[in-house]
C-alpha cells in the first residue's frame, strides 16, 4: 500500500497537456453498437415500454391475416407476475373474465354480511381484484415494422419485427395515416416502399405518467426490396395464436392468485372449481421535432447485416414457457354474466366448500 501512495504522489500529469494529437470517438462503431444494442429486443418483439428517448420505425404492410389493417390487437391479462392472452382476442369466451365477474358477485354478497370473517373475506378479495398492476386487462397492439437507424450519412434498418404498443401510438399512426396531407398515390400510403415514411417514436415519463409520441418524418424515404413479401412479413395472428394457453391453466391462474389454489399445467384437465375460498392476502399491495432528412446520394438506405437477437422469456407473449394450445370454447361452467342477466341460479360447485366462519354451506345457492 505505501508503494501505491508513493507512486501517486510523484506521478507526472504533464506529458497528457502537452500530447499533440489524441484518440478521437469512432461514430462508425459507435453507430454498429447502437445498431446491435436496438437489436437485442426481445428476439422478434420490440417493445414501446422499453423505448430509451426515441426510436425510428418504419411500418410496414400489413400480413394478409391481418385483414388490411396495420396492427392487431391482442386481449391480455395480467394476472400476479405472469401476462396471458385472453380467448377474447379470438372471439371466444375468457375463462379469467368469468371467474373475475364470479368474484365480484362474491364480493357484493359478503361485503355487509354479519359476519365480520365474511366480511373481511369480501375486503380481501375487493383489494385482489382491483390492484391495477396485479389483476388488469388491457389491450396491446403489434405491428409489424422495420427499426430504423439513422446514422450521418447513411440509413440502415434491421430485419423485420413486431412492436408492441399502446393504443395512444396507434391513435397517432392512423391519425397521420389517415391524413390527406400524407396521402401518396399508393395503396399502401405511407407504409409504401418507395414512398412511405419513417416515423420517430419518442417516451417520456414512467408508469402512470409515460407518454408517447409518434411522428412521421417530413419527406419520404425508399426501403428495401426485400422485407416486403408476404413471407417475410411478420404475421402476428400467428405469433399470438402459438402463444395461448389452455382454459384450465388460465381458469387455475386467476384462482391461484384469487383463492391460493394450485396452478395446474397447461394444457392439463381441470374440473370445475368450487367457488368459495378464502382470498389470499394482498401482498404490499410535448410533440418532438420531426427531423430533417437529407435525400443526396449520400444517403442511402441499405439493410443491416443480420444479427442474432437474444432469446428471453418474454418473447412469447405470455412472458412463459411458450408452449400453445387452441383455446377451448366448451366450458364447464356458464358465462356468469348470462346466468346474472337472466337471473337464473349461479353455477354450483362440487360438494360444499368450508367458507370464513368454519360453518359448510352452499355459497353459490346463496346467491339464487
Amino acid at each position: 500500500m505505501g508503494k501505491t501512495r508513493a507512486s501517486r504522489k510523484t506521478f507526472n500529469y504533464k506529458h497528457l497537456k502537452t500530447q499533440k494529437t489524441m484518440a478521437n470517438v469512432n461514430m462508425d462503431l459507435l453507430n454498429k453498437m447502437k445498431k446491435q444494442l436496438e437489436d437485442k429486443t426481445s428476439g422478434n418483439l420490440i417493445y414501446a415500454s422499453k423505448i430509451k428517448g426515441k426510436m425510428d420505425i418504419r411500418i410496414l404492410p400489413p400480413h394478409p391475416e391481418m385483414d388490411g389493417v396495420i396492427y392487431f390487437e391482442r386481449v391480455c391479462w395480467s394476472v400476479g407476475d405472469k401476462v396471458v392472452t385472453s380467448a377474447e382476442t379470438f372471439g371466444s369466451p375468457c375463462v379469467i373474465e368469468e371467474e373475475v365477474s364470479l368474484a365480484k358477485v362474491l364480493v357484493d354478497r359478503y361485503k355487509s354480511s354479519k359476519n365480520k370473517e365474511e366480511r373481511e373475506f369480501a375486503v380481501d378479495l375487493s383489494k385482489l381484484l382491483n390492484s391495477w398492476k396485479d389483476c388488469k386487462k388491457r389491450s396491446e397492439y403489434l405491428i409489424p415494422v422495420l427499426v430504423v437507424h439513422d446514422a450521418e450519412d447513411s440509413v440502415t434498418v434491421s430485419e423485420p419485427k413486431l412492436f408492441s404498443c399502446s393504443v395512444s401510438i396507434v391513435q397517432q399512426l392512423v391519425d397521420v395515416m389517415t391524413n390527406r396531407k400524407y396521402l401518396n398515390g399508393t395503396p399502401n400510403g405511407v407504409a409504401d416502399r418507395v414512398k412511405g415514411r419513417n416515423f420517430e417514436v419518442s417516451k417520456k415519463g414512467e408508469g402512470k405518467e409515460t407518454e408517447y409520441a409518434a411522428v412521421p418524418w417530413p419527406e419520404a424515404m425508399e426501403m428495401p426490396e426485400q422485407y416486403y413479401s408476404d413471407a417475410v412479413i411478420p404475421n402476428p395472428v400467428e405469433y399470438v395464436r402459438k402463444g395461448l394457453k389452455s382454459d384450465a391453466y388460465l381458469r387455475s391462474l386467476i384462482r391461484n392468485y384469487l383463492y391460493g389454489e394450485e396452478i395446474v399445467e397447461d394444457g392439463a384437465e381441470q374440473d370445475t372449481p368450487s367457488v368459495e375460498q378464502k382470498p389470499k392476502v394482498l401482498s404490499g399491495g410535448n410533440q418532438p421535432v420531426a427531423k430533417s432528412v437529407n435525400l443526396s446520394a449520400k444517403r442511402v438506405v441499405t439493410p443491416a447485416a443480420p444479427i442474432a437477437a437474444e432469446e428471453e422469456n418474454n418473447d412469447q407473449p405470455e412472458g412463459e414457457d411458450g408452449s400453445s394450445t387452441q383455446p377451448n370454447t366448451s366450458f364447464d361452467t356458464p358465462s356468469i354474466s348470462t346466468v346474472i342477466k337472466k337471473g337464473a341460479s349461479l353455477p354450483k360447485p362440487t360438494g360444499k366448500p368450508t367458507i370464513p366462519g368454519g360453518a359448510k354451506r352452499n355459497i353459490l345457492g346463496d346467491l339464487k
